[in-house]
């Protein structure tokens, strides 16, 4: 008993020497009588190893090597050092460096905590194979996995779903033939293909070995099962358009953008449905994706049409409108000549106002009656817009009341006096706002329900995302908008008004959204002064500005984050929000959480459950994190 003991006692401090003289990277050789057990040194006393988890009674060829025993699956875990080794003597094993090529100590964190929660099956490899991969460039691993993603790779047709799993995170692509595939990656390093918090990303398309690397990739066409789904062939085709574009957050919506058919409407049946709520005299809205025209309802009446041998009533709308003549094309001209008519979009030097048919105008807009400014302004009676409309007719001397359409149908609706009126009222409120207004308050130019939004800078400049007129939409507005003429400026707020009301809207987000500094909010507008390439994340001027004070989800999650760890203590719950589920966690300091393994649905882990420790920001990585005290307060 006492030999026993003093064996032990040896063991341990052997132990406890070799301990203090590892570095972060080395290899960890744990020898018990004939049996030797690998491990990657971390830091901190822990380890990352390999940790069986079925054993392999059946002794099947395929079955891997830990610690002397079979297993049928393994799992990549972290632990403690002591737990590791028990009784075993504990060895600095980087012998092979004179022989093989070792990674940066850096590279071999990273290699050994991405593959944490990893799940190896019918691999021939053992938990010196493992150590190996996370230190050296070449390993027996790496190249059973290459072996597995090549019979992969022999079974892709144009259109099938790869997907890439590394431990805890995955990513995705949509393979193109000829061993290519289309997916969306950030940025970053050369293996930042999974889906983590970085600055840009786009719609490439590189070659499947790229970005398999040393990634476990499997074929999963679940997605497909769904009848709204595009057959394979037309989602590599759709893949393969949408190569550079910029406006997917993650692979995976990337992806799902490429498999489901668009639900838009049928245009023309809706503008069909949407005549019988039009009366003589309302404002109709024509929008396109990012543009809008507007005309003025002259006149309504019903013709008997056949159809199938059956007369059918059917209703006619003629409505006034402004159309251009003589286009300016050329941004130079546009910027020399002030008096120029704003037209669905394009400048024009002369305009007139015209009869027409709804669908002659419509075309393929959608309609929407927007009499929004009724609840500002009075309206005639239709009467009165009518004559006035009619009054109207023919060449337009150029005039600020009537320089865009959707002016010209203002005034045709309420009247220049009223317009006037208004306006001046408007005038002194907004001179009122702007009085209280910061560097960095956001700023909303409303018209009825709709709005615009930008951001202040001081000195009565806003920044906003802008076109060559501002279309204002309910909820949020989307500005005029091409490739060329579309970009984010900087501009007096009172050339952008067009009889609008100012207000500062900080209130409709501070209670939701941590905000940046005044001057860090104006350094992020200012930045992106005269960007072209605005993609669906600032689809609209909203969001722009929300962007700029509040940064995106993640920004807002990250602080969130931040903010919650400064007074996170050791045994607390933590709970991770996450898009369609929530996961539970207990934080045991260092920034280290234990936590049961759930990312594997289809295999033993789920069914039994496994115990994980991770590092909180890699568990988390987009989810938010909360401090769980009502159990604290209700349990003992």
């Amino acid at each position: 008993m006492e030999d026993t003991k003093m064996e032990n006692q040896t063991v341990l401090g052997h132990n406890n020497n070799v301990l203090e003289d590892l570095k972060e990277g080395d290899l960890i050789e744990f020898r018990n009588e004939q049996v030797s057990h690998w491990a990657v040194y971390i830091g901190e006393k822990r380890v990352i190893h390999l940790k069986g988890l079925e054993n392999d009674e059946d002794n099947s060829e395929h079955g891997i090597t830990v610690n002397g025993e079979r297993f049928k699956r393994v799992c990549v875990i972290q632990d403690y050092f002591r737990n590791v080794a028990k009784d075993s003597k504990a060895f600095k094993n980087n012998d092979e460096d004179e022989q093989m090529t070792p990674y940066h100590p850096k590279e071999i964190l990273r290699r050994a905590f991405d593959r944490i929660g990893t799940i190896y099956d019918n691999v021939m490899c053992d938990s010196k194979d493992f150590a190996f991969y996370c230190r050296y460039k070449t390993s027996k691993l790496v190249q059973a996995i290459e072996s597995k993603n090549r019979t992969v790779l022999e079974t892709l047709k144009e259109g099938d779903l790869v997907e890439l799993r590394r431990g805890l995170h995955t990513h995705w692509a949509i393979y193109i033939g000829n061993r290519n595939v289309v997916h969306f990656v950030y940025e970053e390093t050369d293996n930042a293909i999974f889906d983590k918090i970085y600055e840009k990303g786009s719609v490439k398309q590189d070659d499947f070995w790229k970005i398999a690397y040393d990634f476990e990739v499997y074929k999963n066409d679940d997605k497909y099962k769904y009848p709204e789904a595009h057959s394979r062939q037309e989602t590599a085709e759709k893949a393969k358009e949408k190569i550079g574009e910029t406006n997917y957050s993650n692979s995976e919506q990337f992806v799902i953008s490429c498999i489901y058919k668009s639900s838009k409407q049928n245009v023309s049946i809706r503008n069909n449905a949407f005549l019988e709520s039009l009366v003589s005299g309302d404002l109709v809205e024509f929008r396109k994706e990012y543009c809008s025209h507007w005309a003025i309802v002259y006149s309504t009446h019903y013709v008997n049409r056949s159809e199938d041998k059956k007369v059918k009533k059917v209703k006619k709308v003629k409505v006034v409108h402004l159309v251009g003549e003589d286009e300016v094309v050329d941004d130079d001209d546009i910027a020399k000549t002030k008096k120029l008519f704003k037209i669905f979009g394009k400048n024009f030097r002369k305009a007139s106002a015209k009869f027409a048919d709804f669908f002659e105008v419509a075309s393929d807009s959608v309609a929407i009656k927007n009499n929004n400014l009724d609840e500002i302004m009075r309206k005639d009676k239709p009467e009165m817009i009518r004559k006035r409309a009619r009054k109207m007719i023919g060449n337009i001397n150029f005039n600020s009341r009537l320089k865009t359409c959707e002016r010209f149908a203002t005034v045709c609706r309420y009247g220049k006096d009223e317009y006037l009126k208004v306006k001046q009222n408007l005038r002194s409120n907004n001179r009122s706002v702007l009085k209280s207004l910061k560097k960095g308050d956001l700023v909303e130019l409303s018209r009825g329900k709709d709005y615009h939004s930008a951001v202040y800078i001081g000195g009565n400049k806003v920044v906003h995302i802008a076109g060559n007129e501002y279309d204002f939409r309910s909820n949020a507005s989307h500005p005029r908008r091409t490739a060329e003429k579309v970009l984010i400026k900087k501009e007096n707020i009172w050339q952008i008004d067009h009889g609008c009301k100012i207000s500062k809207s900080n209130d409709k987000y501070e209670k939701k959204f941590k905000s940046f500094g005044p001057e860090e909010t104006k350094k992020r507008a200012v930045s992106m002064l005269g960007e072209k390439d605005i993609d669906d994340k600032w689809a609209n001027s909203e969001r722009f500005a929300v962007f700029c004070r509040y940064g995106t989800d993640l920004d807002q999650i990250r602080m969130h984050n931040e903010s919650v760890l400064k007074d996170l203590k050791e045994g607390r719950l933590i709970e991770l929000e996450r898009e369609r589920h929530k996961h539970w966690g207990v934080y045991v300091g260092s920034n280290i959480v234990v936590h049961l393994n759930d990312n594997y649905p289809d295999n033993i882990v789920h069914r039994k459950g496994f115990i994980l420790q991770n590092r909180l920001w890699d568990l988390a990585q987009n989810s938010r994190i909360i401090k769980d005290e009502k159990k604290d307060r209700t349990m003992t």
